[in-house]
């Protein structure tokens, strides 16, 4: 089960971020993800939908322990991502469509990969 509780992502913006996007001086940051729950029970599918910048990535990258929230917890199979990361990733699979990685591995050597990397034992 993955459990998302009062999940949020904030990044300081350069300057040059701030004048890409006209915005005053007084701003300083911008909130990827904001105040984000979600339960997912085990065996069902769920997926993130929305437009470019609403944050799914983010979501996505933190439950994988690939960044940390600024605030709020995840947790999957009861194991919080901030502090036992390792439980975590040995309990999911995370794989993007843009790894650019290994063009000429099948699908299988690349779980395998991957698999290893991360000291998943082949028995599962």
């Amino acid at each position: 089960m993955i459990e998302i509780k009062s999940l949020s992502k904030r990044y300081k913006l350069t300057k040059q971020q701030k004048r890409e996007r006209g915005t005053s001086g007084d701003t300083k940051h911008v909130d990827a993800v904001k105040d984000l729950n979600l339960i997912c029970k085990p065996g069902r599918v769920f997926t993130l939908l929305g437009p470019n910048g609403a944050g799914k990535t983010t979501t996505l990258r933190m439950i994988a322990t690939m960044l940390h929230p600024s605030s709020g917890e995840i947790k999957v199979a009861g194991f919080d991502t901030v502090t036992q990361g390792p439980e975590v990733r040995r309990r999911l699979g995370f794989l993007t469509g843009g790894t650019g990685l290994y063009d000429r591995l099948t699908a299988n050597e690349m779980v395998k990969y991957y698999a290893d990397l991360n000291g998943i034992d082949s028995a599962i």
